[in-house]
């Protein structure tokens, strides 16, 4: 027993000095864990920073490649844009300011027009006297009416697809048509206006309701486009003469926009063949006047 307390000390003294180590390895171990993950936890911010930096630099790139697309259709819609406002401008050189006052200047051409339509319905229609007078008026021989008529019934015609655009604009057919039944009717000015303000009204709501000449190809157009002028012949009628002789000519001006028709005439013998002839569409007839067999 004397012998074993001689070694206690160097037995405790080393199984101290072996806890120690043991208790030394298992901080060494903790600190090379702790030294690990501290290098572990340096080494992975450093690399999620450079693939956010790469991710980055990707997105960056992939933008400045949009960017410059985009930019290059900026510029090319910039340069047609400047190509077009050049066209526009050498354009602008050739054509009137502006719709409205291309409309506002027609007016003294298409009011001429009328008054031309509703002379060559006066001289057709007149009677003896009155065109001895027509003629005597514009310096002419009786030889030459035939002559005047068929120049200005070609000219006339000539002017028809224009007359019958006119019907789109409401204002300007109204133009034409009160000048016609001003020259033909002799209105004063009162009454010429009330007719254009008229014709001005019904021929809104007839390109409303598709009853102008831009229309005529659509079924039973003809019926229903009858219809609305028989209508305009009524309101009209107040401000026609009476007695005119003139009357019958009513509907060749509220249809002058229908254009050229090819018209038979039937020998009232009956022994030759029937002829063609071209002329104004007399319809519908006047609605208060009889009705011819």
């Amino acid at each position: 027993m004397k012998r074993y307390a001689l070694y206690l000390p160097a037995i405790l003294i080393a199984l101290a000095a072996t806890l120690r180590l043991h208790h030394g390895s298992v901080e060494k171990t903790e600190l090379q864990n702790a030294i690990a993950k501290q290098r572990a936890s340096n080494i992975s911010p450093s690399v999620t920073d450079r693939h956010a930096v790469h991710a980055a630099d990707t997105e960056a790139q992939n933008l400045a490649i949009s960017n410059a697309a985009i930019l290059a259709k900026i510029h090319r819609v910039e340069e047609a844009i400047a190509s077009a406002e050049k066209e526009t401008a050498a354009l602008e050189l050739r054509l009137p300011p502006s719709l409205e006052e291309e409309i506002i200047k027609s007016y003294g051409p298409i009011t001429e027009m009328g008054a031309e339509f509703g002379q060559f319905l006066r001289l057709t229609s007149a009677d003896i006297d009155e065109t001895q007078k027509e003629l005597k008026r514009r310096g002419l021989a009786d030889d030459e009416l035939g002559h005047v008529l068929s120049q200005t019934f070609s000219k006339l015609a000539s002017w028809t697809p224009e007359i019958s655009a006119f019907e789109d604009v409401p204002a300007e057919i109204a133009s034409l048509q009160s000048s016609a039944l001003r020259e033909t009717f002799g209105l004063n000015d009162s009454q010429t206006r009330r007719a254009e303000a008229l014709i001005t009204s019904h021929f809104a709501t007839m390109k409303t309701t598709g009853l102008t000449y831009a229309s005529h190809d659509d079924p039973d157009w003809r019926e229903r486009r009858s219809a609305a002028l028989t209508q305009l012949l009524w309101q009209l009628r107040p401000l026609i003469p009476v007695n005119s002789s003139q009357i019958p000519t009513l509907p060749k001006i509220v249809n002058i926009g229908a254009g050229i028709e090819t018209q038979t005439i039937v020998p009232a013998d009956g022994t030759t063949l029937p002829q063609l002839r071209l002329g104004f569409p007399d319809w519908p007839p006047v609605p208060w006047l009889p009705k011819s067999d």
